[in-house]
């Protein structure tokens, strides 16, 4: 664990400061992209001081050559994703460097543009299946794509129709040329213009006339777009309120139930996808090298934190139900924190006694125990 903690925060190829943003990098790319690939990259060792010496590599799924379709010998490759026989991956076909860089030229010497053959132990594909045998992912988006299309148009019409209220048009009726303000003629086109100043005095000649457009509101705008955005977060399954920061006709009881709804989501998505293919991919690498070059064997248990509700004093109640009627367990109830239940309990046994002899009571176990002597005895 200790070897863990000080590798994470060196763990990653493209600088980022730990595992967690990693986890955080994968995530959003698998949301936009609907997939995401993460690469293993050996390190000389010690000259690069990385202990183990490997680090990971984030990469858009723009870097897997999707044209590459074909049977080979001993098995196929689908979408640039190679398969033995029996349907198992043994390899993927990766580009240099990203497909759309303006540089032809890998920085690292040779074509870039050129796929290579990575073995797919070198490389962790993490996307969420939809239907079976499903070789590449679907971006989270995609069901709502076309609704975006709308509400997107809308709010160009919408823009257009601001504008045109905005502008001032005059139309004078006259027997003969009258000018309203200063004129100028352009200097290539040759055509007359006129404008409005403000605070300006116009004095018509009898019988002429000056109109002005009186363009007409169309409601419905916020409507329309509350709708359609109440149908993005459907098909998106994130709660209207949280995508949008919208609670204004929302209570706590339906803002509640959104959140527990969502929070089933995202503990599927965690145990679902990150955890086994992600979280214990990684663990399989740090741990092949740890015993690599330290003789270490070890096992690895993951626990997401818990999704935080509205009602923090309700769910530590719940929880305590939980322990006592021992559907629950100690270590499982802090894991759901995201603790370490060791660490947590080393850092009770440690600060106990300088609380106690420091006279903190937080009201925990001593208070129990003075309700306890002073509650007089059923049994006399």
């Amino acid at each position: 664990q200790e070897q863990w903690d000080a590798w994470q925060r060196v763990c990653s190829a493209d600088g980022l400061p730990n595992f967690a943003a990693i986890e955080d990098l994968v995530c959003q790319t698998v949301f936009e992209s609907g997939e995401c690939l993460v690469r293993r990259r050996p390190r000389k060792y010690p000259d690069d001081g990385i202990n183990p010496p490997i680090q990971i590599q984030v990469l858009e799924p723009d870097y897997l050559d999707h044209t590459i379709t074909r049977s080979i010998d001993g098995g196929y490759i689908i979408q640039g994703v190679e398969f033995n026989l029996i349907g198992q991956r043994v390899a993927y076909w990766l580009y240099g460097q990203h497909p759309g860089d303006v540089v032809s030229i890998s920085v690292r010497g040779g074509l870039s543009l050129q796929a290579q053959r990575v073995p797919a132990s070198e490389v962790i594909h993490v996307y969420q299946p939809t239907r079976p045998g499903q070789v590449r992912g679907v971006p989270r988006l995609s069901p709502v794509m076309q609704t975006l299309r709308d509400l997107d148009d809308w709010e160009d019409a919408e823009l257009v129709r601001k504008r045109t209220e905005a502008c001032l048009a005059a139309f004078v009726t006259a027997s003969e040329d009258v000018a309203l303000g200063s004129q100028t003629t352009d200097s290539v086109t040759g055509l007359l213009t006129e404008a409005f100043e403000p605070g300006m005095i116009a004095r018509l000649r009898p019988g002429e006339d000056v109109k002005f457009n009186s363009p007409t509101y169309a409601g419905g705008y916020d409507d329309y777009k509350t709708s359609r955005s109440r149908d993005i977060a459907a098909g998106v399954t994130i709660p209207f309120e949280l995508m949008t920061g919208n609670y204004s006709k929302s209570n706590y009881s339906s803002s509640r139930m959104g959140l527990v709804d969502f929070g089933r989501t995202v503990s599927a998505y965690q145990w679902n996808v990150m955890v086994p293919v992600l979280c214990d991919g990684v663990s399989r690498w740090f741990l092949d090298s740890v015993q690599m070059f330290d003789g270490i064997a070890s096992t690895v248990e993951w626990d997401p934190p818990s999704f935080d509700l509205l009602d923090r004093e309700a769910e530590a109640r719940a929880d305590e139900t939980q322990l006592r009627l021992g559907t629950m367990t100690w270590p499982q109830a802090v894991a759901r924190q995201g603790y370490d239940p060791l660490k947590q309990i080393a850092e009770i046994a440690k600060y106990a006694p300088l609380l106690k002899s420091a006279g903190v009571d937080f009201g925990g176990t001593n208070a129990q125990n003075e309700n306890r002597d002073t509650e007089p005895n059923k049994q006399d």
